[in-house]
């Protein structure tokens, strides 16, 4: 979820990937300011992760999750005031919301075991729904005891845990003298204040089949957004769509509407809101959400492939529909490009975001931060000359990865676009701090044969070239037959990402250590 940037005072962007989402933070202000405030909200961001994601062994929520038995147990006070407003959302959605739901969802395969491939069968449903209710849990009013009242109860705060680190860092944001902002992960974000000269921020929500194209677009100022569906976490077996939103009350995917958005005072009321529609369905939806105070939806319906809307009566106070989606698409994508690169070029595969393939290439990175680099013409002639071929784009994106310590990179990747027969190829390229290969992944291929390239055994060939490696086919590696333009655009950008980031970022072989 991006917003739009419209405005010219001044302001700072900063992109990234935490608790398992791309992130993104704008901030208006002095730039020194701004870049402290932007600082001290992905600390807090990154500390928050490490109470509630139980992705991570280490959390609290992990720690919780591995005790056994029904017991009484001392909690982060903070963490034992995130579970008891869930239970109070779980009570008012009737458990279309529910904290205790992680062993559906790792049942289901969408837990910290991994995916799976075929559904359950109705005894292992039937197993985990004994693990499964709220009311089994009991905070004490300072947060700092759990009581856990049945054997399995396995928490799980995410459909809450993005909203809620969002609404920190907006607090630190805050903090830091920041007026005007905002902070989204995936699909959850937060509006604070708005850009000079605008009523609001104005959040595009897309088609949930389609997602090149827009449904609605929305303006808020200090309010949160959230969309929740199955639209992007899923699999299919024997034809049917399973996906990652679980039912508490029935133990099986919610059959609900493809997508809901609500807008709400707070993202994490937001975040929470979104997956209990999803859930409930739209009818019992559209019915509870009216009766929340301060809170507006839009359930997003699939009809034979046909995507129709149905929204609360304040929706449309807030709606943009007329603003021209098409051209207000092409103006946010032209101001902040795609935080998430997924292209659907018409004749071409797409293998994964440019997330997915920054967890192959640094699965030890805790942070991407996106960099948009326009060289001069000393550094495009500088790379030109490490080529021996001249270059003619100015612009590139880079990633820098960092790990536990934030102010240490670990790591970069550069996203290119190499033409491979007649269309280009576009591929992510991870480079170490010692100007190193160290990944290489194909995001999008477009040509009509020599996918082959995709292979480990071609790919793992590059790994710990540097730039003077010459990479000539059938000497320094081995095409494959059939793809041999594909091969030869391959080492042609792996040997175009080095030289770029031994430019753009001064790193050489010398810096091993």
């Amino acid at each position: 979820m991006s917003a739009s940037l419209t405005c010219s005072e001044p302001a700072v962007r900063r992109t990234g990937f935490h608790m398992g989402g791309p992130w993104e933070i704008i901030a208006h202000g002095p730039p020194a300011r701004v870049r402290r405030a932007i600082d001290a909200a992905l600390h807090e961001i990154n500390r928050i992760e490490s109470l509630l994601s139980r992705f991570r062994g280490d959390s609290e929520i992990s720690r919780i999750n591995h005790g056994i038995g029904p017991r009484e147990m001392p909690v982060d006070p903070e963490v034992g005031r995130v579970i008891a407003k869930a239970l109070r959302y779980a009570e008012r959605t009737g458990g279309a919301f529910d904290p205790t739901a992680g062993a559906l969802s790792r049942l289901w395969g969408f837990g910290p075991d991994g995916p799976r491939s075929a559904p359950p069968n109705a005894e292992e449903i039937g197993a985990a729904l004994g693990r499964v209710g709220y009311r089994h849990l009991l905070v004490d009013e300072e947060g700092s005891r759990l009581t856990i009242g049945r054997h399995g109860i396995e928490l799980d705060l995410g459909a809450m845990g993005k909203g809620y680190a969002v609404d920190r860092a907006v607090a630190v944001l805050k903090l830091h003298g920041i007026e005007r902002g905002w902070v989204s992960c995936g699909s959850s974000g937060y509006g604070l204040g708005a850009p000079m000269g605008q009523a609001g921020w104005r959040i595009a929500i897309r088609d949930p089949r389609r997602p090149d194209r827009l449904i609605e677009t929305v303006q808020i100022c200090d309010q949160a957004v959230s969309t929740s569906g199955a639209y992007e976490q899923f699999f299919v077996y024997n034809g049917k769509q399973h996906g990652h939103i679980c039912d508490p009350r029935t133990g099986y995917p919610a059959a609900g509407p493809a997508s809901v958005t609500v807008i709400a005072a707070t993202a994490t009321q937001a975040d929470i809101l979104s997956t209990a529609a999803c859930v409930m369905g739209v009818e019992e939806g559209l019915g509870f959400l009216q009766s929340e105070s301060g809170v507006e939806a839009c359930f997003a319906e699939e009809h034979r492939g046909d995507i129709s809307i149905q929204i609360t009566p304040g929706w449309s106070e807030a709606s943009q529909s007329g603003f021209g989606r098409r051209r207000f698409l092409a103006g946010m994508l032209a101001a902040l490009g795609l935080l998430v690169l997924k292209p659907f070029p018409a004749g071409g595969a797409v293998y994964m975001t440019a997330e997915e393939a920054l967890r192959q290439i640094l699965p030890e990175g805790r942070e991407f931060i996106r960099e948009t680099v326009t060289l001069t013409n000393e550094q495009k002639a500088w790379i030109s000359e490490l080529l021996g071929k001249q270059i003619k784009e100015t612009a590139y994106t880079f990633y820098r990865g960092t790990g536990s310590d934030p102010a240490v990179t670990i790591g970069h990747a550069v996203v290119l676009n190499v033409i491979g027969k007649e269309r280009p190829i576009t591929f992510m390229i991870g480079i170490s701090p010692q100007a190193r290969i160290i990944g290489l992944e194909v995001l999008v291929y477009r040509e009509s044969q020599g996918s082959e390239i995709r292979s480990k055994r071609f790919m793992k060939q590059f790994i710990g070239k540097t730039v003077e490696a010459p990479l000539k086919l059938g000497r320094d590696i081995d095409g494959i037959s059939g793809a041999t333009l594909s091969s030869r655009s391959t080492a042609y950008a792996v040997k175009k990402a080095l030289a770029l980031t031994q430019v753009v970022y001064g790193i050489s072989e010398e810096n091993d250590s």
